[in-house]
């Protein structure tokens, strides 16, 4: 359901695709940027699950000059609420673990899933917000003009 509601759009750990969403080409081209691939992983699980590839380079200065000349692709695994609730899960866990007083924290685990959640609402609106005032909005088309006039009654007597 989370997935309907926030689709695949920046990094894997979220989902995010990099370059597949149309809104996100629209900034890079009016504002002549590169889409850049990378991960914010917290564990060593999600490490990596987001990058940027330019095909064919052999050496960093190869791989600059394909990001200059737009040869670079994002790749990302797809990520979900669910796999970021796991990792927020998983560091918590390593956290009660080292520490040994944190685990009176305990209980406070139960509430991941609602903290990961409102924090993609959160962001999910941020972004909107934020392509509102970026992406210039479509030219709207006056519908009307697909129908024909139609003649009134006098026109036709």
């Amino acid at each position: 359901m989370v997935q309907r509601i926030f689709p695949s759009s920046g990094n894997a750990q979220r989902g995010h695709r990099g370059g597949g969403k149309p809104a996100g080409r629209a900034v890079w081209r009016t504002h002549k940027k590169i889409a850049i691939g990378g991960s914010d992983a917290h564990t060593l699980e999600s490490a990596g699950a987001a990058f940027t590839e330019v095909r064919g380079a052999r050496n960093k200065e190869e791989f600059f000059r394909g990001l200059q000349h737009g040869a670079a692709r994002v790749r990302a695994e797809a990520g979900s609420s669910t796999r970021l609730t796991s990792d927020v899960a998983r560091v918590a866990h390593e956290m009660m673990c080292e520490e040994r007083w944190t685990r009176i924290l305990a209980p406070l685990a139960l509430l991941i899933p609602i903290v990961v959640l409102s924090h993609c609402v959160a962001e999910q609106l941020f972004a909107q917000r934020w392509a509102r005032r970026v992406i210039p909005a479509p030219q709207s088309r006056d519908r009307w003009r697909l129908i024909a006039p139609v003649d009134s009654a006098e026109d036709l007597a």
